[in-house]
């Protein structure tokens, strides 16, 4: 018999005994009696506190695997966001016959019910820095990351902003040194209780330096609106955005009555029907630009560009030039008694913008006028508009 196969018959009976052994340890070990070590060591690891709530179980599947039940993570001492992180359960698996040969080799991490808030205070701290780890050795190989049923939030208590993901679904693999990560995304998109959307991606994270994300298709859901496009992300020093984004035809009128904004009635019941866009956007240090940019609503079409350059006023320049716009359609019909439609101002006190539409031909009363330009200006949910004077 040739000495390999002395050693393969060797080999393959120290990894049955492994197994063996492992599969005794599962059915005999107690791990909750670790429970204070584990919650120990994440603390002096994290400079946070680890609370677990639940039993924790040992299994034997194909790899080790432990579960946890409920279980929260403590933002920073002396801060309101208790806890900053939670999730009801989590499973962990380590494939067998690496960790036999003394390597960690960590299967798909699942977590159900994740509830993560973030904030960013004022004075630019936040909750989510972690104390770095004073261990030493490679990080461990990890074949992905799954969440289901979670929730994150986000709020920047400087600027007002409050951004939360629910129904998060997400699959991210692998996750390992110097190793791009394939990411699937879907979960719903809600702006401070005032808008929600659904939101859907697939791409690639590249840690880099610099770190990039690359974006080959996503979209965005509001009601009966589809918005859908590509993407790329450069998150490096200056940071470099860039995406292509169009929307289908979908009703305006739907569209905003999905988000609690009711457009008033119309001469023509199906005026502020039939909306679409479409865009390139452009975001670096150089600043904001739109651009091609074009729009139609019902039978009018736009087209220019959108841009708004450094500065501390964060003003928002824009520049449209449409065909034909039949005003009467969109008068408030007559006899019909109706509330004055009021401008979300809440929603639009952070948005300063200027420009100038012009329009080959506007119909107002039967009224056939050309060459019309308006200039609008929008500044703390205020709207100016002045009219140059057009041909008739």
């Amino acid at each position: 018999m040739r000495i390999s196969r002395w050693i393969s018959i060797g080999a393959g009976a120290l990894i049955a005994l492994g197994v063996v052994a492992v599969v005794v340890i599962t059915q005999v070990v107690d791990p909750n009696r670790y429970r204070g070590t584990i919650e120990r060591r994440f603390e002096a690891a994290t400079g946070r506190a680890l609370q677990l709530e639940g039993d924790i179980d040992l299994a034997f599947y194909p790899w080790l695997a432990l579960t946890t039940g409920a279980a929260r993570i403590a933002g920073p001492a002396g801060t309101a966001e208790q806890p900053f992180v939670g999730w009801r359960e989590a499973r962990v698996g380590a494939r067998l016959v690496p960790l036999l040969r003394g390597e960690l080799v960590v299967d798909r991490i699942r977590i159900v019910g994740l509830d993560a808030r973030l904030v960013k205070r004022a004075d630019g701290s936040n909750n989510y820095s972690l104390q770095p780890s004073s261990g030493e050795g490679p990080a461990p190989d990890i074949a992905g990351l799954e969440l289901r049923g979670s929730r994150i939030e986000y709020r920047d208590e400087g600027s007002g902003l409050r951004v939360m993901l629910a129904d998060v679904s997400l699959d991210a693999e692998p996750l390992r040194a110097n190793t791009p990560i394939a990411i699937e995304l879907e979960s719903a998109v809600e702006g401070g209780g005032k808008w929600r959307a659904q939101v859907a991606l697939a791409g690639r994270f590249s840690p880099g330096p610099p770190a990039v994300v690359e974006l080959p298709e996503w979209s965005l859901s509001a009601g009966p609106a589809r918005l859908k496009g590509s993407a790329s992300v450069t998150l490096g020093t200056p940071l470099h955005f860039e995406a292509n984004a169009k929307m289908a035809p979908a009703s305006l009128r739907e569209t905003l009555a999905s988000q609690g904004i009711d457009l008033p009635p119309t001469r023509d019941k199906h005026a502020l029907g039939a909306f679409e866009v479409a865009a390139s956007v452009r975001l670096d240090d150089a600043g904001l630009d739109v651009e091609p940019l074009t729009l139609r609503l019902d039978d009018t079409r736009f087209a220019g560009r959108l841009a708004r350059t450094p500065g501390e006023d964060g003003v928002i320049e824009f520049a449209l030039a449409g065909d034909s716009l039949d005003v009467d359609r969109y008068l408030k019909p007559e006899g019909v008694e109706s509330e004055p439609f009021v401008l979300p101002t809440e929603a639009l006190k952070a948005l300063q913008a200027r420009g100038e539409v012009t329009l080959e031909t506007v119909m107002l009363d039967s009224v056939r006028m050309t060459g019309v330009a308006l200039r609008l200006e929008l500044e703390n949910g205020a709207v100016r508009a002045e009219s140059a004077a057009p041909q008739r």
